[in-house]
């Protein structure tokens, strides 16, 4: 595991309420699921951490306000290429999260 190598104790992950729904590799099971697995692949295993993983994306954009974090610089796009497509599902969560959360300081146009 590239933590390990890295001398890392943990993996932190944004893994959130919302895409748990959908996916299960962002569920509360997955992280304990992948930490039994590294118990097995590391020498002092890894932890799994995600502070956001019972928040929703709204939530978590609203945090990032609070905090004064760039948010214009956040990429969630599957697509390559110089700027966001604005059209993949990823694009249209963050897109929700954004209209959703109180406007601040740090808010994408």
């Amino acid at each position: 595991v590239y933590a390990e190598v890295m001398g890392a104790g943990a993996i932190i992950c944004g893994f959130n309420a919302e895409e748990g729904a959908t996916f299960p590799d962002n569920t509360p099971e997955f992280a304990t699921a992948a930490e039994h697995f590294f118990s097995y692949s590391t020498r002092h295993g890894c932890r799994v951490v995600s502070p956001t993983m019972e928040m929703t994306k709204a939530e978590i954009v609203q945090a990032g306000r609070d905090a004064g974090t760039p948010l214009d610089l956040t990429w969630s796009c599957y697509e390559a290429g110089p700027a966001p497509c604005g059209v993949c599902e990823s694009c249209m969560r963050q897109q929700r999260a954004l209209a959703e959360a109180a406007p601040g300081p740090n808010s994408v146009p």
